[in-house]
């Protein structure tokens, strides 16, 4: 009996040895297995921003809170850790034999090998970005996220939001560090970027601290919290006064300081050609942006053609409507002045159109069993952007929620200028931001099962802030994940020649691709056609999962799809999910 208990024993410390071993190995060196590989990639990623494992609520929901009292670091040096994390990465990947491995793999090899290697070519262009602007930067994002992000259910959460507010000063002096390298490489906003962060600054810390959200935020919060005694939500609410008024409001007075300062040297060029190099920079981001190689010329072309197309079907719906006279941007304008498609510019007004928008949500939302073979559980909320950055907000962005699901997914709508929102516009947008869109793309990707953790968060996350010409874009975990080691690569969506441009990204891994490629689960393999309503998978002869859920959908919109590319001059290489150059002609 002692023998075997001593080789019970033995046996025990063996596999605990090896188990350590194996996890140190493939902490350290190249995995043994690439699905082990895409984890730890992943996970090394989460340890450098806490702000996203927040926002992920990845580790909370397995009741570590570690990273909960951190903001993420935004230093030159940081980036420059995530940058050489993104050139370790894509040379440990491509150690692994891709012909050995299995459909399913081989694919999550391609996703990986794309993104990484667009994130290394960009790496020459590493500061070309703007990281206090007037959209989603620094100085907003970071309070944002202790608003809607940060988790306040118990005690040890009240003192991590504390934690986090006295960490403003190192954050910001951070930030500092690189708006002065950019401002030593010539990398500086145009001037009215300037403008537009100074005075919101300026009112962010003109109320007094018990007056700031930050510290309004937690009041309630706190007060919902039924086990905290009163005596002791006095003592939080003081230490997070204390934190508001010794670290967050210095660190933006220095951050206005030296705004002010650069304020004088600032010009009002926006577009990246004033730029060192800038030309060669926005090739880059044109390969980024669309998987071709398609010159600047050539994409505003296209640009250009589009607007032309949509200005022909307007002016026939606007004559159809009773307005025949005018530009249609002169038609508009007088439809956008209608009161009869306006909300009273008031409290009354601005309730009516969070309530209305929540309507349509839920309404297409009830609709998708229709087109879904088994329709993912969406639960979306409307809520109005927070007032201290009404000013310099989009119109409206997304929030698709925690991968957990314990935060639900938000729709941001701007109510600052109840003139500026338009009832028959409304749809629309709920649409593009909610449901069909952004939030439920986001929620599919995150519900995919068997594939990589990064697969579930990539597609939507991997572009950086939108311009600031831009007027709505999705915000799906923190600005300050867009410093992250996923999107080391420069701000993508910038100007040319004071022409502003976004690009819509139609590479490995996005759901732009859902019409023209799918996935076997049954045996992994890729499935591709013009259509993608043909009856069988290529491999295995059955019907793919994922086909049946969308073949509803895409049958329906398939047609309309095939025009819009046709309209734009633009023809899909379906067998490779990106524009084919070669056929790019004028029709």
């Amino acid at each position: 009996m002692k023998r075997a208990l001593k080789w019970l024993a033995a046996l025990t410390g063996a596999a605990a040895i090896l188990t350590v071993g194996l996890a140190v190995h493939s902490w350290y060196f190249r995995p043994l297995g690439i699905s082990i590989f895409f984890e730890r990639a992943f996970i090394q990623f989460m340890l450098e921003d806490p702000e996203a494992v927040s926002s992920l609520g990845i580790f909370e929901q397995l009741g570590y809170k570690g990273f909960a009292g951190m903001l993420t670091d935004v230093s030159p040096a940081h980036e420059q850790k995530l940058a050489k994390m993104a050139r370790d990465d894509l040379e440990t990947l491509r150690k692994y034999d891709r012909a050995s491995l299995s459909p399913a793999n081989q694919l999550s090899y391609d996703i990986l090998d794309w993104f990484l290697q667009d994130l290394v070519e960009g790496q020459r262009w590493l500061f070309y970005d703007y990281p206090v602007n007037q959209l989603f930067g620094v100085q907003s994002s970071t309070p944002d996220f202790m608003v809607q992000i940060h988790p306040i259910a118990d005690r040890r959460d009240v003192h991590n939001y504390t934690a986090r507010l006295a960490a403003f000063g190192r954050k910001f002096d951070q930030l500092l560090e690189g708006l002065r390298l950019r401002e030593a490489k010539g990398i500086v906003p145009p001037q009215f970027v300037v403008e537009r962060v100074l005075a919101e600054m300026r009112a962010f810390i003109a109320v007094p601290a018990r007056e700031n959200i930050l510290y309004t935020n937690l009041r309630t919060k706190l007060g919902r919290l039924t086990t905290v005694p009163a005596a002791e939500r006095s003592k939080l609410l003081a230490d997070a006064q204390s934190a508001i008024e010794q670290s967050v409001y210095p660190a933006y007075r220095r951050l206005i300081d030296y705004f002010e300062r650069l304020q004088p040297q600032v010009t009002a060029d926006y577009g990246v050609w004033k730029l060192p190099d800038g030309d060669r920079y926005y090739d880059h981001l044109i390969r980024s942006h669309t998987t071709t190689e398609l010159d600047a010329e050539r994409v505003h072309n296209i640009g250009l053609a589009e607007v032309a197309r949509i200005e022909r079907e307007l002016d026939g719906i606007l004559k159809s409507q009773g307005l025949p006279a005018g530009t249609v941007g002169e038609r508009i304008a007088r439809l956008n002045a209608d009161s009869r498609l306006q909300y009273p510019n008031d409290d009354a007004g601005r309730a009516a159109c969070i309530a209305d928008y929540q309507h349509y949500i839920n309404e297409i939302v009830r609709g998708l069993g229709a087109d879904f073979a088994a329709a993912p559980r969406l639960d979306i909320k409307v809520e109005r952007v927070p007032q201290f950055k009404e000013k310099t907000a989009p119109g409206a962005y997304a929030d698709t929620g925690s991968l957990d699901g314990s935060r639900p997914g938000v729709f941001y709508v701007n109510l600052r200028d109840m003139r500026d929102i338009h009832k028959y516009q409304m749809r629309t947008l709920a649409y593009h931001e909610a449901v069909p869109g952004h939030q439920l793309q986001g929620v599919i990707a995150q519900r995919l099962a068997g594939v990589p953790t990064f697969r579930k968060i990539l597609p939507g996350y991997w572009s950086c802030a939108p311009a600031p010409r831009h007027n709505s874009a999705p915000r799906s975990i923190s600005a300050s994940f867009t410093t992250s080691y996923w999107a080391a690569a420069p701000c993508r969506s910038v100007s040319w020649r004071n022409r502003s441009m976004r690009g819509s990204r139609i590479g490995p891994g996005s759901t732009d691709q859902l019409r023209s490629a799918n996935w076997c689960r049954r045996c992994g393999a890729r499935s591709l056609s013009r259509s993608i309503t043909r009856a069988s998978c290529s491999e295995c002869r059955k019907i793919p999962t994922c086909q049946r859920n969308v073949l509803g959908w895409t049958r329906r919109h398939e047609n309309n799809n095939r025009r819009d590319r046709r309209g734009s001059g633009v023809e899909l290489d379906e067998s490779a999910g990106r524009p084919r150059r070669e056929s790019l002609r004028r029709r």
